[in-house]
């Protein structure tokens, strides 16, 4: 099972053990550690601390040549990857689009001139997968483009190495209940749609324990979906039972797979942008 993410690039790709050893080391010196002995020593709660207070945060994982001896595509391509069930997917705000568009308005011009600015090389491309006429699409499309990059795309490219180089079931979901504002942040603007994480607590089944929201009827249901999902894929690797919408395994090679959206009323979908997800594997493949 996989939530939000893969170690694929762009999101926290292997790197090789000299830089993995280079990071390690320049954290150690921040820290004003002079070898593993004094970093062993250390409580949680001090190496956290450290952290915190560290530039570098970065800890990806690594090709050692033991248990990673290339990247997780070379891995799949080459047929090497365990063959098992595989249940994964993303929230459908990751992040919100402020991040992209960096303080400035949702209008369309605003929006081309950060895509030129942060694509320079494949503007073009990119404005023609992400819809910009309208402030309300330069907002759902800034939302998208910077959750594709952040972890949106290594999910689906991990969905789909999985898919195309195993003979098992592959359940994608997308996780887009929104969660009641914080009570204190009463007048923000409302998301649009399911940020990074937010679906941990509804998962895990701990809605109850987190006293910053007033949780509705509706979300504790969601909560329930979602459990009964993963558990049953658990213990069956299948997450269907006669309780819940039919959640279909997604087709090696279809352009469209059908994915479960993860809300009130959960239903499998027809995915509607896997085609910039191909886009985006192309873009960097070449990086």
């Amino acid at each position: 099972m996989g939530e939000s993410g893969a170690a694929i690039h762009p999101t926290l790709a292997p790197v090789p053990l000299e830089q993995a050893e280079a990071n390690g080391t320049a954290f150690a010196e921040a820290i004003n550690k002079k070898s593993l002995a004094e970093l062993r020593a250390l409580s949680a709660e001090e190496l956290f601390e450290g952290y915190k207070n560290a530039d570098n945060k970065s800890f990806p994982t690594v090709i050692d040549n033991n248990f990673y001896t290339e990247t997780l595509p070379e891995t799949y391509n080459a047929g090497q990857q365990a063959k098992i069930p595989l249940l994964l997917g993303w929230n459908s705000a990751e992040i919100g689009g402020g991040a992209f568009m960096q303080g400035k308005e949702n209008t369309p011009e605003n929006f081309i001139d950060r895509v030129r600015t942060s694509y320079p090389e494949v503007a073009d491309e990119v404005l023609e997968h992400y819809a910009h006429d309208t402030p309300e699409e330069v907002a759902q499309s800034a939302t998208a483009l910077i959750s594709d990059g952040f972890i949106a795309f290594s999910t689906w490219k991990w969905f789909d190495l999985q898919r195309k180089n195993s003979d098992k079931p592959v359940y994608r979901y997308m996780y887009s209940k929104i969660r009641p504002q914080v009570k204190a942040d009463s007048l923000a603007p409302k998301p649009l749609g399911a940020g990074h994480a937010n679906e941990i607590e509804y998962a895990m089944g701990n809605l109850h324990y987190i006293k910053a929201h007033d949780w509705t009827e509706a979300d504790y249901q969601v909560s329930h979906t979602m459990q009964d999902y993963f558990a049953n894929f658990i213990i069956n690797a299948n997450p269907n039972s006669n309780s819940l919408p039919q959640w279909p395994a997604a087709e090696a090679n279809t352009p469209a797979p059908l994915f479960m959206n993860i809300n009130t009323q959960s239903q499998a979908e027809d995915s509607q942008h896997d085609d910039r997800y191909r886009f985006w594997d192309t873009y960097y493949a070449e990086k």
